[in-house]
């Protein structure tokens, strides 16, 4: 599971980035895990992107679903938004927006994707601090200062 984790994002950028991830990490992987090791690891690679809730799927790959989701709120995401709006040459006003106006459907369609309890959780501390930072944010845009 290490190793798929580690190798779940190879093939990002060209999608479905699961199935060729898991296409490449069979060459790559040739000669250093035997062949069921590598199908194991190629399944997981493939399946960590399907946004499904499917009992089917191993506990590993729900595992790596929740942090892949996980991995994209919190710092990152804002993160993410800034570098968006920025390439896009667009004012700081429409970051604002996006958060006032789409994110909160956006964040509870992700939440329900998620298969854990405590990734729940965690999730939801990471929304609190977007939250909050988004607030600030929002008043900052303005030209206007917190006190």
């Amino acid at each position: 599971m290490i190793v798929a984790s580690l190798f779940h994002d190879v093939a990002k950028g060209i999608e479905p980035h699961g199935q060729y991830g898991a296409t490449l990490v069979r060459e790559i992987l040739n000669g250093y895990c035997d062949i069921s090791e590598i199908e194991d690891i190629a399944d997981l690679i493939h399946c960590h992107q399907l946004r499904k809730k499917d009992t089917n799927f191993s506990e590993y790959v729900k595992i790596i679903q929740d942090a892949d989701l996980l991995d994209h709120f919190g710092t990152i995401e804002i993160w993410m938004n800034f570098q968006y709006y920025a390439y896009a040459d667009k004012p700081i006003t429409e970051s604002v927006k996006f958060y006032n106006e789409q994110f909160d459907g956006h964040t509870m369609e992700i939440r329900n994707l998620l298969n854990f309890e405590v990734s729940q959780q965690i999730f939801d501390d990471k929304i609190t601090f977007q939250k909050m930072f988004t607030d600030r944010l929002a008043v900052e845009a303005k030209g206007e200062i917190c006190i």
